[in-house]
């Protein structure tokens, strides 16, 4: 089949319409949607003609996605395109956003490499319920170039599934710290529950070509890279649509190592004050935070980390290496590597609400580690990724009481494995927890009693991964 093949459905084809029906949904158990002349049972009449014409086709950017352009020539009340391997059990379900538009765009995403998938699109027009005939779309190749994904899975039925959101840019940072820069090609790339690559976007010859930190956008339209710019004045940031086909750039020189995506779709760094690199007179200095508005480029600061730690910065620098949005606090937290340091802060107040680790003049709980990165608040726990300075690499839980600064110790999820650098920790939905040994290459998937579940194994080192259920809407922490 053309790789590139492009089906049109004209009105001429047919449709079913459940009239009568209680709530006005379709009855599509097992029927796939043929297109056909049908009976849904009682109250439902089949009439032939079709509102619907569709065009879909392959993204010429990217051979896993698909783009389906379609109308209807009546109004719709909602809709969503359905898609999968079996045209009678669809594997994933699009909501369509604004179903008032005359015209309408919608992305097939997460599917596999030279595969033939199914899908229609279901509407509901003024109670009625109608559906196009399915039509068929076979997947291209992604690159050749891109890491080889290993699976091992000691325990599949308690698996959280899902997708993961990585880059292998960190090969080729110009200062690393580990092993040396290469001219390998990189990649953003998203892996599925398989460890089957659905998709990839080439960031070599691209400002991200050192990418460390790949996420979704809020409104999940685009993909943001960041580069790593370690100590360095070439810090970027790149947001790529999901088919490929647009990007934009955002040149932000002393920005390094990690983001993070707020809720009204605008973007959290970090940049170092002195403008990038190592002050002969103070060293690596403090980060300030800022907040990126995609649309005007324009950069604000919001917080300068002399404000809270000018002392202990003065005496190591900050090298901050990390961010998160944490939704039911209403605040943001970043970490700071070479004061031990995890801050939370109200935002978009930026107080200063509690201090996690540190010299004991900050520290809040009276809790340490050594040189942690990724961590995750939930709940009133904290997940920390602490790197320990290369030796074994360990995950620890502390729950903690803003209201009495007090934390107490969980279990420690230490599987011998390291990761000098990078490292991310994350709670998911079921129970579960993904870690990410960045420089090794390995996640672990890992039950609440601490069993290994899962093991994927990277044939390239990574940085910074997150997990995420679906590929539309937002994305951790907002979605699922």
């Amino acid at each position: 089949m053309d790789r590139s093949l492009a089906v049109v459905l004209g009105v001429a084809a047919l449709f079913s319409c459940a009239c009568g029906s209680a709530d006005g949904a379709a009855n599509t158990s097992g029927s796939g949607g043929s297109g056909g002349a049908s009976s849904t049972g009682s109250g439902t009449t089949s009439v032939s003609g079709g509102p619907f014409t569709i065009t879909a086709y392959l993204s010429p950017e990217i051979a896993t996605v698909g783009i389906v352009e379609w109308s209807v020539d009546m109004p719709i009340d909602s809709a969503y395109l359905e898609f999968g391997r079996d045209p009678a059990a669809f594997e994933f379900r699009v909501p369509i956003e604004d179903p008032s538009l005359a015209n309408q765009r919608t992305l097939m995403l997460g599917m596999k490499e030279a595969q033939v998938y199914s899908a229609r699109i279901v509407a509901d027009a003024g109670g009625n319920a109608i559906e196009s005939p399915v039509f068929t779309l076979e997947t291209g190749v992604l690159p050749n170039a891109l890491p080889r994904i290993t699976v091992n899975d000691q325990d599949p039925a308690r698996l959280f599934g899902g997708f993961t959101v990585t880059c292998n840019g960190f090969q080729n940072a110009a200062h690393a710290g580990i092993g040396r820069p290469s001219s390998n090609a990189t990649y953003a790339f998203i892996f599925d529950a398989d460890g089957d690559m659905v998709w990839a976007y080439d960031t070599t010859n691209t400002i991200a070509h050192s990418c460390t930190t790949a996420r979704f956008s809020y409104d999940g339209k685009y993909v943001w890279l960041g580069n790593f710019s370690n100590v360095d004045t070439d810090g970027a940031l790149m947001r790529v649509t999901l088919d490929g086909l647009d990007s934009r750039t955002y040149d932000l020189p002393a920005r390094h190592h990690h983001f993070a995506v707020l809720p009204d779709n605008s973007i959290l760094f970090h940049e170092q004050a002195n403008g990038g690199g190592f002050d002969p007179e103070g060293g690596e200095g403090e980060d300030l935070i800022k907040r990126l508005d995609p649309e005007t480029g324009e950069a604000t600061l919001l917080y300068d980390e002399d404000t809270d730690f000018a002392e202990q910065i003065a005496e190591s620098g900050a090298h901050t290496n990390y961010l998160s949005y944490v939704p039911h606090l209403q605040a943001i937290s970043f970490s700071m590597r070479h004061t031990n340091t995890i801050a939370l802060m109200k935002y978009p107040e930026m107080e200063l609400m509690a201090v996690f680790g540190g010299p004991d003049n900050v520290n809040t709980f009276g809790i340490s580690w050594t040189a942690q990165h990724g961590h995750h608040f939930f709940d009133d726990h904290v997940l920390i990724f602490n790197n320990n300075n290369g030796a074994s690499s360990a995950v620890l839980d502390f729950q903690y009481d803003l209201g009495t600064s007090s934390a107490v110790a969980g279990p420690t999820y230490d599987s011998g494995l390291s990761s000098p650098a990078f490292g991310e920790v994350q709670h998911l939905s079921n129970g579960n927890m993904v870690v990410t040994y960045s420089i090794a290459g390995i996640f672990h998937e890992v039950s609440t009693a601490g069993e290994l579940l899962r093991e994927v194994t990277c044939s390239d080192p990574l940085a910074y991964a997150e997990r995420q259920k679906s590929l539309y809407g937002p994305p951790p922490p907002f979605g699922d």
